[in-house]
């Protein structure tokens, strides 16, 4: 989700606290309580601490969980420390969840300030709350893998890498910018590395006769491969308007990208469901429920094609451009468009393929350099872009 986005989020809830409260708490069926997080949707935030949760009664406790009926949960109480343990009747934020597919979009207010004279004296939830923070989560396979901020102080984003059932790293980085910091964890959740990546790169040459040119043509050649394998044996058989390569636009290494396939039936209840942005989530990956799956990802399939990405990736770190990367990707986008994909996927006769960033501002222009332009113009005509 972009900042303006979130900007948009904050400015429509920002003064819509008692509607949403209702709303959310109306979705709860059961209240636990915990003396510490049982589970937080920004998985490092309490890591490093090591604490293990225990239930406690609600008077005891410093984290109340509202679950829905789908047993997720919708509402987060957490209550100010007294006396050792949570004080029930002194509530300090509370955290408004909306579950939908892989997104968890998450809302937290703190009760509106008291003052005393021109003292701020607390804050209290009887007088309304005060949004201070929005923030949009990421789910793979279940477990949480990106997390955006509109408010947080350290970063705007940051993704969390897993090792079984434990976190094992976290990179952070501000809205459009690099990542500018790695925190490496332990099994048992301490830090055992903190790096500053906005320090200057010690350089390392390519491998001898490896060159800029070499690595991009071996990508290109290796990349169109292993989609097209990738995608044939995904066995997908509901009928696909679209393939998508997907590329990260937060600062990240673009190669590899990641494949998304758009089904028909899901496009259509997009459009359906209508909305100002309908269009573009039909072409947004995020929104396919065949996007970052294991069965389509492309990690670890061709150890050579890693290779090269990871050289190809290092030496536009040096460079401070990922242009390259990003024109290369719509190389392999208009390759893999004069594939007969009849033979491999159950495609609509307005099927295409295409390249897109994380947050679709390409899109556009991408689709000029795969799609052919009279079948863009159907799509026009059709309303479908």
């Amino acid at each position: 989700m972009s900042k303006s986005a979130l900007c948009s989020r904050f400015i429509a809830e920002e003064k819509a606290f008692s509607r949403l409260r209702k709303l959310f708490e109306s979705k709860v069926v059961r209240w636990e309580y915990w003396d510490w997080p049982e589970w937080h949707w920004e998985p490092d935030y309490f890591l490093d601490a090591g604490q293990k949760s225990k239930h406690v009664t609600k008077a005891r406790a410093k984290f109340g969980y509202g679950y829905d009926k789908e047993n997720k949960a919708t509402v987060i109480h957490e209550f100010d420390e007294f006396g050792g343990f949570g004080c029930a009747d002194n509530l300090h934020s509370m955290q408004f969840l909306r579950w939908s597919g892989r997104k968890i979009v998450g809302s937290q207010f703190h009760g509106a300030t008291v003052y005393a004279g021109d003292r701020v004296a607390g804050t209290d939830f009887k007088l309304g709350g005060q949004l201070t923070d929005v923030f949009e989560v990421t789910l793979s396979e279940g477990r949480i893998v990106r997390v955006e901020h509109l408010m947080e102080q350290s970063c705007d984003w940051k993704t969390i890498e897993w090792e079984g059932d434990k976190v094992r790293k976290v990179t952070l980085g501000m809205h459009g910018r690099k990542p500018h910091q790695e925190i490496t964890y332990d099994k048992k959740g301490k830090v055992i590395d903190d790096i500053d990546l906005s320090e200057p790169i010690k350089r390392k040459p390519l491998p001898k006769g490896v060159t800029m040119n070499s690595l991009a043509k071996e990508i290109r050649k290796r990349l169109a491969a292993v989609v097209v394998q990738t995608i044939t044996e995904a066995k997908v058989k509901e009928p696909a308007y679209c393939l998508a390569l997907n590329y990260d636009c937060e600062g990240n290494p673009l190669l590899l990208p990641e494949p998304g396939i758009g089904l028909e039936s899901e496009r259509q209840a997009i459009l359906k469901r209508g909305g100002r942005d309908a269009k573009l989530d039909t072409w947004q990956p995020e929104n396919f429920s065949l996007f970052a799956k294991e069965n389509t990802i492309l990690m670890d399939r061709d150890k050579k094609l890693d290779r090269a990405c990871d050289l190809y990736n290092r030496e536009l770190e040096y460079k401070g451009s990922d242009e390259p990367a990003r024109k290369l990707i719509l190389q392999v986008a208009a390759d893999l468009a004069k594939v007969n994909w009849k033979e491999k996927l159950n495609t609509t006769d307005d099927f295409i393929v295409y390249a897109v960033d994380t947050y679709g501002a390409d899109l556009k222009k991408n689709l000029k350099f795969s799609v052919p332009s009279k079948q863009l113009a159907k799509l026009k005509a059709s309303k479908l872009i």
